[in-house]
């Protein structure tokens, strides 16, 4: 049994909450308390707060004493919700066989209906018993009758149970993973969340539709204090820069800062999609990580992105309000949509990132998978999302007279490698078919246009082909290719030109340009030095672009850019490979710094799943070129059984510098 409190409303009777009819005898004391002798049922067992119960479930309740006489009258308890809404939830008596001499007994079960809010309940009432106190209620994705029932055990042990994983980062042809620890059990993270279910009014918390839609809008602070704060500037002062968050639990924690919530300072989409995952898992909503490469944002929702730049071939920065990110991250979340025509139920996107209002404030989605493949208008923000993952690229040439024109349409390049964690493993799921049909089939221009594609939307053979060239790798030479083909003899004048960015494609600097006339065939190359972007590496995966432009006698114009990433460096991290809960172990941590400067102010930070979250540091001072490091962490498996999931368990590493972030390594290690 675990005990909650003791409660000083009477002493001639003794009421007892169990989450499964018990075995074990019923009380006997006098007086009046609650206990929650069985939480299993629920499947609570791993959180902190007690009791905490699930939609569509029951629990049992004990009136004992001389004054139980009243209790076979009753049909339903009364439940008040934190928020001042009181319900009616049916209940039915059962009487106890009394020994000899024993007070009179009644055992009561108390349906919770399978659509009932989710969140805290002040009170519960029974006749004239009368409970306050606290209890927390959360959606049940092992009932059929909750809108979020998944069926597949594995699949809710992943997207409910699993307090570890990965989220994917990079760029079109270098994908990688980062490490995360949601962190859903970790102490705190369930009242962080209830604060925010508090924020959704009353009677939208039955709606797992409404209530999803809400929690995309306070993971981020734009309308209404929310979690964190979100900074694409490449200055992190003031905060954390969210490339060194490696976990959800600590930036849900600041949050709370024990009932007095406060913004945290920094976050970028990985960090708001991670803890959204870490939210939804905590109450209930079976929930991942999704990342889109080359992800498109589309201001105007017209499914389309228009780039647009002068007679020289150079950006018309004050029109180009759309971009194309390296990669985008929001999350799937599963449940009915009784909402919507029938069929649109399971994955639903929704995405925490302040990118453009609806209705008002920064919230996108719920939006069904199934409406987005097929290109439906229906709720929520359908155009945004479809234009995410299968837009178009029109480049527009303006003219000094401010006319323009359209000089090349890509239907092909958004919406690359859409990436989850597979369901058991440390591996990643291919999620691309599920969000739109394959590129220049019938079904996919439909989806996009609405329509079939007439001929004048057709792309004609190009003439140029844009390759990145050598490896991108953190301090090696960066650079691209430009091969000019097609009918020999024909003279281009080119600019090609490598810029750092942001990962969503703004805040664009200049590293290297290049101007040159060429006759076809030929092949131009430009390439940067790590002495010549080593300034630019302070944003997550260190983004580049590589712009082309083209144009020939006549005035025939091709223009192209890609989006790059550059392979951060990695810590080495080494680990037992098991340990039983309670027993401590050694992580070793290497590194070696290959750049032409020194790092300075090096710290090594690490959390472990199965250690509650806590952050472990050791400063390393400064790092010369070419020098190593090496370090060790003793760790210890959380004794607590009942806080441990059993199983696979990352450990990771993070080194922070003023030079560098983005450098980590993982580790798992089997808790037994």
């Amino acid at each position: 049994p675990v005990a909650v409190s003791k409660m000083g409303c009477g002493t001639s009777s003794t009421f007892q909450v169990s989450a499964t009819e018990p075995s074990q005898p019923p009380p006997v004391e006098p007086g009046l308390h609650l206990r929650l002798i069985d939480n299993e049922f629920h499947n609570t067992s791993l959180l902190w707060a007690s009791p905490v119960l699930r939609r569509g479930a029951h629990v049992w309740l004990y009136v004992v004493g001389d004054d139980a006489i009243d209790v076979p009258t009753v049909e339903a308890a009364k439940i008040t919700l934190d928020g001042g809404d009181s319900f009616q939830w049916k209940a039915k008596v059962h009487e106890v066989p009394n020994a000899a001499g024993a007070l009179p007994t009644y055992r009561i079960s108390v349906s919770i209906p399978a659509d009932a809010a989710v969140g805290s309940y002040l009170e519960l009432q029974i006749g004239k018993w009368k409970l306050s106190e606290k209890f927390v209620v959360l959606f049940n994705p092992w009932c059929q009758q909750d809108e979020c029932f998944m069926a597949n055990e594995a699949e809710r042990q992943e997207y409910i149970v699993e307090d570890d994983g990965l989220v994917y980062v990079g760029s079109v042809g270098n994908v990688r993973s980062r490490p995360w620890n949601f962190g859903q059990y970790d102490k705190g993270v369930l009242e962080a969340c209830l604060a925010l279910v508090a924020r959704v009014p009353a009677a939208e918390r039955h709606d797992v539709v409404k209530i999803s839609r809400r929690l995309s809008a306070l993971v981020n602070v734009q309308d209404d204090n929310g979690v964190l704060v979100g900074n694409w500037s490449g200055d992190y002062a003031g905060g954390q820069s969210p490339s060194s968050w490696t976990g959800s639990a600590t930036i849900l924690q600041q949050w709370y800062n024990n009932g007095k919530p406060r913004p945290v300072k920094y976050g970028q989409c990985w960090v708001f999609s991670a803890v959204l995952t870490t939210v939804c898992r905590c109450l209930g909503i079976p929930a991942r990580t999704v990342t889109n490469f080359a992800s498109a944002h589309d201001t105007h929702n017209n499914r389309m992105i228009d780039k647009y730049f002068d007679e020289d071939g150079k950006p018309m920065e004050h029109a180009n309000s759309d971009s194309i990110w390296n990669f985008h991250v929001w999350n799937d979340l599963w449940f009915a949509r009784k909402d919507l025509p029938d069929g649109r139920g399971g994955w639903q996107a929704c995405d925490a990132t302040p990118q453009e209002r609806s209705q008002g404030i920064f919230q996108c989605g719920p939006a069904s998978l199934v409406s987005i493949k097929a290109g439906e208008k229906v709720d929520y923000d359908l155009d945004f999302l479809i234009g995410e993952v299968n837009a178009d690229v029109i480049y527009h040439q303006v003219s000094q007279d401010g006319s323009s024109k359209i000089v090349r349409r890509i239907t092909n390049h958004v919406g690359k490698t859409i990436s989850t964690k597979a369901v058991g493993s440390y591996t990643r799921l291919d999620l691309t078919s599920l969000y739109k049909y394959p590129e220049g089939t019938a079904a996919e221009r439909a989806a996009l246009l609405g329509e079939a594609e007439g001929e004048a939307n057709k792309i004609e053979e190009d003439v140029f082909d844009l390759q990145t060239a050598g490896v991108l790798e953190v301090g090696k030479d960066v650079g691209f290719v430009l091969d000019v083909k097609g009918k020999a003899g024909i003279e281009y004048e080119v600019r090609l030109v490598i810029s750092a960015t942001s990962y969503n494609g703004g805040n664009r600097r200049l590293v290297k340009e290049l101007s040159q006339k060429v006759v076809s065939p030929a092949t131009v190359p430009l390439t940067a030095s790590i002495g010549e972007y080593h300034d630019f590496l302070h944003d997550c995966d260190f983004p580049f672009e590589f712009s082309a432009f083209a144009c020939a006698d006549g005035g025939k114009v091709w223009v192209d850019s890609k989006q790059v990433s550059l392979t951060p460096l990695e810590l080495v991290v080494k680990a037992p490979t098991k340990l039983r809960s309670g027993e401590r172990g050694t992580v070793t941590v290497s590194f070696t710094n290959p750049l032409d400067v020194a790092l300075h102010n090096c710290t090594l930070k690490l959390v472990a799943g199965f250690n509650g979250g806590v952050v472990e540091e050791q400063k390393v001072g400064e790092l010369e070129p070419e020098k190593s490091v090496t370090q060790t962490f003793s760790i210890q498996a959380d004794g607590s059984s009942n806080q441990v999931p059993h199983g696979a368990r990352q450990i990771i590493v993070e080194l922070e510098s003023e030079e560098l972030t983005d450098i980590v390594g993982s580790a798992v290690v089997n808790i037994a």
